[in-house]
């Protein structure tokens, strides 16, 4: 939830530091951190951007939509593969 709080909207990027992260949810940021590769294990969110010091990681959750119907998913992903 605190991903989806932060999220660009439209996007659904989210770029938030452990530290602010883990300081919203009262979490130390090694709990972010596993909780973060959890999410990303169970498709729930894709890492594009690893991050450093001084940029936070990027991101992006998964289409609510898609996970619950993979016709839907096919359906929006086919106009881009069509010529």
């Amino acid at each position: 939830m605190a991903l989806t709080r932060n999220a660009t909207n439209g996007t659904g990027e989210c770029k938030l530091s452990t530290s602010k992260l883990a300081a919203q949810l009262g979490m130390s940021k090694g709990g972010v951190f596993n909780a973060l590769g959890l999410l990303v294990k169970l498709n729930l969110a894709k890492r594009i951007h690893a991050g450093d010091p001084r940029h936070p990681a990027i991101y992006v959750l998964a289409d609510v939509k898609a996970l619950v119907n993979p016709t839907y998913a096919q359906l929006r992903l086919a106009p881009r593969f069509i010529r």
